[in-house]
């Protein structure tokens, strides 16, 4: 019987309403189950008196008093309450529960729909958050630094100061005079000797023709910053960032950028004499007519630079990354050749190695 009343419920039933349906027949039964466990039940008249579940002699010591009485029948009581009431109580309990069942799933529903609401408002804030240009006080404009086409948060300065504060800057965009700089400013011929700002949120800042001379912006972004003409003699750029920056015709006699991103940037006509490159990134730069002599590259990748007229006399180069180079410098250090780098896969490409 339980085997084919398994079988009908799995074949009429889906599945959602076949684990609810079982959900309440088993709270049914142990309902019913504690109930007549704990409830006293009374039966009508039994004539096994003794309960040895045999009628005998002994049995009519109990039924002699009422011999020839009148004799009305008795319905099943529990608890004093009929079994009819009874049941109908327990049905109405069912019932109950059932409402009760339907309603917590009614807010079940409720809260589904209002979690997707609420995700899809997120969604929204992220994706407004994603193409946002702010400018709030104390904050830089957002520059797109990483030229992706979106203002993002990729492209601002996360953990590093936005401005700081130096009192002798000049500056030529409204000829009026600041003191501070931040992302995205215009700084022309800006007088800047010694300054410190290590770690500094500089992008896409213009500091053309400005005097960087002695700075010490180690770690510093200025990505996509243009320093056309500045003066960076002595300064110190260790780690950092100038991915895409300008730096055309920049002095940089004696300055420091070991280990910075200068990946894509333009030191088109440098004089970077005494200038220690090493260990930095080069790649697709643009050098150009550059003057790099006695200059430290070692260690640095320079890998499709271009390097068309520029002068690398006793330059040390060792351990430089330098093929698939765009021209051919005009000097190169004592035991190096330009050649053919025929492992580019485009023609009129040269590399730069040992004799």
């Amino acid at each position: 019987m339980l085997r084919a009343y398994k079988v009908f419920l799995a074949t009429a039933y889906p599945q959602r309403e076949l684990v609810e349906t079982m959900k309440r027949l088993l709270a049914c039964l142990v309902l019913c189950a504690s109930l007549t466990a704990s409830a006293q039940v009374v039966y009508p008249y039994n004539p096994d008196a003794n309960g040895d579940s045999a009628i005998t002699s002994g049995d009519l010591l109990d039924f002699l008093p009422v011999y020839a009485t009148t004799f009305t029948p008795q319905g099943i009581t529990i608890d004093g309450v009929p079994l009819e009431e009874w049941l109908g109580n327990l049905e109405d309990l069912a019932l109950s529960n059932d409402v009760i069942i339907g309603e917590m799933q009614s807010q079940v529903n409720s809260l589904e729909a209002a979690n997707s609401n609420l995700q899809n408002q997120i969604n929204s804030l992220q994706n407004q958050l994603n193409n946002l240009s702010f400018s709030v006080d104390g904050l830089p404009p957002c520059i797109d630094a990483d030229i992706d086409g979106v203002c993002d948060f990729a492209d601002a300065c996360i953990g590093v100061a936005v401005s700081f504060e130096y009192t002798n800057i000049t500056d030529g965009g409204d000829g009026g005079d600041s003191e501070s700089l931040v992302a995205g400013g215009f700084y022309y011929e800006a007088q800047l000797a010694g300054l410190t700002a290590p770690n500094a949120c500089l992008t896409g800042i213009f500091l053309g023709q400005a005097d960087l001379s002695s700075a010490n912006l180690s770690g510093a972004n200025l990505q996509g910053a243009d320093l056309s003409g500045a003066s960076l003699d002595q300064a110190i750029l260790f780690d950092a960032n100038l991915q895409g920056a300008v730096l055309y015709e920049v002095n940089t006699f004696g300055a420091n950028f070991s280990s910075a991103n200068l990946q894509g940037a333009s030191l088109l006509s440098a004089f970077s004499i005494d200038t220690d490159f090493s260990e930095a990134n080069l790649e697709g730069a643009n050098l150009e007519g550059a003057v790099l002599s006695n200059s430290d590259f070692s260690g640095a990748n320079l890998t499709g630079a271009s390097l068309q007229n520029a002068e690398f006399s006793a330059t040390d180069l060792e351990g430089a990354t330098l093929t698939c180079l765009q021209g051919c410098p005009n000097i190169l250090p004592a035991g190096y050749i330009c050649e053919s780098d025929l492992n580019c896969g485009t023609p009129d490409l040269y590399r730069i190695v040992p004799e």
